[in-house]
C-alpha cells in the first residue's frame, strides 16, 4: 500500500494560525480568546456579560459561557462593544445603552 504524503507540524501549524487570528468585521470577533483568557482590566466601565445558550457563544473576540464574565469596555472598540449590546444570544448587565 503506498502512503499518502502528510504535512509536518510546522507546515499544519503554519496553515491553522492565518484562520485563527482573522477577523469578523461584521461582529468584530478577533482571534481566539476565551473568557478566562481575557481578564478584566483597565478603568471600566465593565459589564457582566453570559450566554443564553447552553452551549456558549463567542461575541467580540471573547468566548462566554453560562458563568457572568466581567469585560472592561474600555479594552473594546466601538464596533466590539455594539456586537455585545446587540446580541439576543448574550446578557450583558447593566445593558450598555
Amino acid at each position: 500500500m503506498a502512503k499518502r504524503p502528510t504535512k509536518s507540524k510546522a507546515a499544519a501549524s503554519a496553515t491553522a494560525a492565518p484562520a485563527a487570528a482573522s477577523t469578523d468585521a461584521a461582529t468584530g470577533d478577533a482571534g481566539t480568546v476565551s473568557a478566562e483568557a481575557a481578564p478584566a482590566k483597565g478603568d471600566g466601565p465593565f459589564v457582566s456579560v453570559r450566554s443564553r445558550r447552553p452551549q456558549g457563544r463567542r461575541r467580540a473576540g471573547i468566548t462566554f459561557g453560562s458563568s457572568p464574565v466581567e469585560v472592561d469596555l474600555s479594552q473594546l472598540s466601538p464596533l466590539q462593544v455594539d456586537a455585545l449590546a446587540t446580541d439576543p444570544d448574550l446578557v450583558v448587565d447593566p445593558p450598555i445603552a
